[in-house]
């Protein structure tokens, strides 16, 4: 399969590393938002974290350009595979910005995922078709672009606020846990209803500490990193985990 698709004015191509991977790298270096797609501070460990990523495992990615000028590279969207859900991925270069170029590649490539038209690479590395009913996404609160992407390309909110925390190499990097936005996109278009409030999820062995007046603590398990673009990866299936609680 490993198509490739276009929309009015972009061209979007199955992610490959050895054309694209420098290019992004660079972007990531250049644009000076590393962290609030991220959650990471820019360091150039954080940032080569993303180097080869555009064919990892457990993913499905494409690289974005423009029609008239198919040489230069002007971001990525994607699903990526995260604790048994997918999770739309997408970063624009900041010189391309506020053109709708993300949501209308966004909205495509999701089209394509319900319509059964995508391959993603497996846990085993090896590429099949790719088969959803729905796809999520996180963003950190402050990262108005990103939601603004996702609610124009159908993606409802969940009106809870989740604290995430974001681990890179090891848990040194552990600074502190980000209020992250929730947002899903259903094949039947069905509206999340959840209580609104906060949640913190766990996810590491070393406690740290919440950022609000009650001073609770969170405790857990290793989690990977998080990807650049609109989502940030530090927790998956609050709801179900009886390990989560809520915080006044």
């Amino acid at each position: 399969m490993d198509r490739q698709f276009t929309t009015e004015r972009l061209l979007l191509l199955p992610g490959n590393n050895e054309r694209d991977n420098d290019s992004f790298i660079e972007m990531l270096r250049q644009d000076g938002d590393f962290e609030i797609f991220t959650g990471a501070e820019p360091t150039e460990k954080n940032i080569r974290m993303f180097h080869n990523y555009l064919e990892c495992k457990g993913s499905c990615f494409y690289t974005v350009f423009e029609k008239e000028n198919p040489q230069k590279l002007l971001g990525y969207v994607g699903i990526g595979y995260q604790k048994q859900r997918f999770e739309a991925e997408f970063y624009i270069s900041k010189q391309y910005r506020n053109k709708g170029y993300c949501s209308e590649a966004l909205k495509r490539l999701c089209g394509e995922a319900f319509s059964e038209n995508l391959e993603w690479i497996g846990r085993d590395g090896e590429k099949s078709k790719l088969i959803v009913d729905e796809i999520y996404a996180t963003v950190l609160v402050e990262n108005d672009l990103a939601g603004s992407v996702l609610e124009k390309c159908g993606f409802i909110r969940n009106p809870v606020v989740i604290l995430a925390v974001e681990v890179y190499l090891d848990a040194d990097d552990i600074t502190s846990a980000n209020g992250v936005k929730e947002y899903v996109l259903k094949g039947n278009q069905k509206e999340m209803k959840k209580e609104g409030g906060v949640w913190c999820y766990h996810f590491f062995s070393c406690p740290i500490r919440v950022p609000d007046e009650s001073k609770q603590y969170a405790f857990g398990r290793y989690h990977r990193k998080g990807a650049a673009g609109g989502r940030c990866s530090g927790r998956t299936d609050f709801l179900q985990s009886k390990e989560a609680h809520r915080i006044y």
